[in-house]
């Protein structure tokens, strides 16, 4: 990692299981750090454990470096890890249309396009105004 930030390459640092890989991941100057956040659950540790206290000491510390978490299942592990200091995630599409599966918001956007093709009609978008 040292090598690549040498040559002004951004770097992250994945597969990031322990607190122990994510600190020294902050001394080699990686940009972001990936924490597995469903694998690491499935070896019993708390990977929102891991995010608070690495997020924690990215912001004491001062590092220029973003918690970037990975490995979901399912949108509560996607809602823990921004609530433990993730600054971005990636995850399967599965995971991310259910985290926009809403009766609520479905309606919304129905009750919106019925409203907006009664007054200016089906064929006619927003662009064409």
């Amino acid at each position: 990692m040292k090598i690549l930030k040498a040559e002004g390459k951004n770097v992250t640092a994945t597969a990031v299981y322990d607190l122990m890989q994510a600190y020294m991941a902050l001394a080699a100057g990686a940009d972001y750090i990936a924490p597995y956040t469903n694998r690491i659950g499935n070896l019993g540790n708390d990977p929102f454990e891991l995010m608070a206290h690495l997020s924690n000491r990215i912001v004491e510390d001062g590092y220029d470096c973003k918690i970037l978490a990975a490995s979901f299942k399912g949108v509560q592990q996607v809602r823990d890890a921004f609530n433990a200091g993730s600054q971005a995630i990636t995850a399967p599409v599965s995971v991310l249309k259910a985290i926009f599966e809403n009766p609520s918001i479905s309606k919304a956007v129905t009750d919106f396009n019925n409203d907006w093709y009664s007054v200016y009609g089906e064929d006619k978008g927003l662009c064409d105004m």
